[in-house]
């Protein structure tokens, strides 16, 4: 189910920059060319917005899992 339009984007985030933990808020274009600061869980992460984000929400841009190295597997015993 969508927001209702009478109530507008779900947006709690200061329009000049800055920090937030609210990664449902949505990426309005009054926050284009400002840098946020996007909490993960664990860290601040570093998000600058571009024009091509707004519609969009600010979690998708701070990733939460660490991508998966996979190695290929070395030899044991020599050679």
């Amino acid at each position: 189910m969508t927001r209702s339009l009478w109530k507008g984007p779900y947006s709690v985030v200061a329009p000049g920059g800055g920090r937030t933990e609210s990664r449902a808020s949505m990426v309005l274009a009054r926050h284009v060319d400002h840098a946020y600061r996007v909490h993960n869980g664990r860290t601040w992460v570093m998000v600058r917005v571009a024009p091509d984000m707004v519609g969009h929400r600010f979690g998708e841009f701070s990733p939460t899992r660490r991508q998966a190295r996979h190695r290929t597997p070395t030899r044991r015993g020599g050679r």
